[in-house]
């Protein structure tokens, strides 16, 4: 999976502060999440897709447009040709993506 404090490592790089503590989502889903410092969710694509990510795309468009109808859409970790994951706000009292 995601090594410890690999989350929260992509989340200060892209916030340009330290965020700590990692805790996992545990419902079933397709891709692993973790949540950082109750502000952040990191969703780690299982597979990591190639660059250009549509829904990466799509999310910097919703956000480009003032759409504030979703969780604010903070970047993506890539490495090399691949998107390894994305990363966006953390609504409290959420339970997955449809609660």
């Amino acid at each position: 999976m995601v090594a410890p404090g690999e989350s929260a490592r992509v989340v200060s790089n892209l916030l340009g502060r330290d965020l700590v503590g990692e805790r996992p989502i545990t419902v079933d889903q397709t891709n692993y999440s973790v949540v950082v410092g109750e502000e952040v969710v990191v969703k780690w694509l299982q597979p990591p897709v190639l660059a250009p990510h549509p829904g990466v795309h799509v999310l910097q468009h919703l956000a480009g447009r003032g759409f504030s109808e979703m969780p604010a859409f903070i970047g993506c970790e890539e490495r090399g040709e691949l998107v390894l994951a994305i990363v966006s706000q953390f609504v409290p009292g959420a339970q997955d993506g449809w609660d």
